[in-house]
């Protein structure tokens, strides 16, 4: 494989798992240098598999909703590497809870986790990567942000906000030669969506709704994210780009 990513540094939040894991793996195969970030002790398993392949990799414990230990964990990924190049803020959290019945602090949970997370994390970045003379980010969305699953109002909003964050930054960043894209992956198979395949009933609907008729896979995901943040999508900015198999709003 092409590594078209060697000498960069790249930052990816929830790499412990899921996509985020595939998408840390498959940046270090195209040789960057990778911080792992996340907030489960599964991400130095993703380091150890990463530096037995001989990538570069190193790995932290982090909650990304604190602004206190993003500074920190920022602090850490220049003193290890003394540059940024690649952001992925692909941390967080879904959780089920209808609006009318849920407590400001379940709400608070998951938009915290999800998009102050990310605001977070983007603040902290941006002078690192404006000091490298260009950069690439990619957040991960999500399908809900645009069909609005009932049941799912907190993460829905935190992930349109994505959206809207991905959108106005890459207008800002593009003076600075910084591109903001964004992912909207559907039903993936990743430890988050465990209960949907627990579900028959429920995994059968989903397929019902999936041209693809099977779930995506994390790698998926993770090529889609890499080839955005590559020069491959040197003039690509401002863009969510579905992953879910042609997946649709049936309404």
């Amino acid at each position: 494989m092409e590594r078209d990513f060697s000498g960069r540094v790249a930052l990816v939040t929830g790499a412990g798992q899921g996509m985020g894991r595939s998408t840390a793996l498959l940046l270090a195969q195209r040789g960057a240098a990778v911080a792992l970030v996340d907030r489960g002790d599964y991400v130095f398993g993703v380091e150890k598999e990463i530096t037995a392949g001989e990538g570069q990799a190193v790995s932290r414990l982090t909650d990304i909703a604190v602004g206190a230990q993003v500074h920190t964990m920022m602090e850490w990924v220049m003193d290890k590497y003394g540059r940024l190049d690649y952001l992925v803020n692909n941390a967080g959290i879904l959780r089920f809870g209808v609006f009318s019945k849920m407590t400001e602090e379940q709400w608070d949970e998951i938009v915290a986790n999800n998009l102050r997370g990310c605001v977070l994390v983007t603040r902290a970045a941006l002078p690192h990567l404006r000091a490298a003379g260009a950069g690439s980010i990619v957040n991960v969305s999500s399908l809900f942000a645009f069909d609005n699953a009932g049941g799912y109002s907190a993460y829905n909003v935190s992930k349109a906000g994505i959206n809207a964050l991905t959108v106005t930054l890459s207008r800002e960043e593009a003076r600075n030669n910084i591109r903001v894209n964004a992912v909207a992956p559907g039903a993936i198979d990743t430890p988050m969506n465990a209960p949907l395949k627990s579900d028959p009933k429920v995994l059968d609907k989903v397929m019902a709704l999936i041209p693809m008729r099977r779930l995506g896979r994390p790698e998926e995901v993770a090529q889609a994210v890499v080839f955005l943040l590559s020069e491959q999508a040197s003039y690509i900015t401002g863009h969510v780009l579905w992953v879910t198999g042609g997946y649709r709003n049936p309404y």
